[in-house]
């Protein structure tokens, strides 16, 4: 499971963006906020999100959100993103050169 820091809005329930900690791993993705309060819980194919260049569009039982995180490249590469505007598309490129890199020097 990978855990990403980000924040969070979603218009009509948190109107100004929220920190939280989202937990991804293949099935699901839960958000909590820094405290370990849960958000919610949801399985992945629940879960709509589509890539921006400043973040991404969540969309989770019909509500509408916006979040990002500390780091796009690798959220948008480990939920299996397939299109991706210019912006995410280098961030993704430079995420995975960072990982084929590691895995060298190990």
């Amino acid at each position: 499971m990978s855990t990403y820091k980000g924040r969070l809005q979603i218009s009509g329930v948190v109107d100004r963006p929220l920190d939280i900690y989202m937990d991804l791993d293949r099935e699901a993705l839960a958000m909590r906020t820094p405290d370990g309060e849960e958000i919610g819980a949801w399985p992945l194919d629940m879960v709509q999100i589509t890539g921006r260049d400043e973040g991404f569009t969540i969309q989770i039982n019909g509500i509408p959100g916006w979040v990002r995180t500390e780091n796009d490249g690798a959220f948008a590469t480990e939920i299996g993103l397939r299109w991706a505007p210019p912006r995410l598309r280098r961030l993704m490129a430079t995420y995975a050169r960072e990982a084929e890199q590691a895995v060298c020097l190990t």
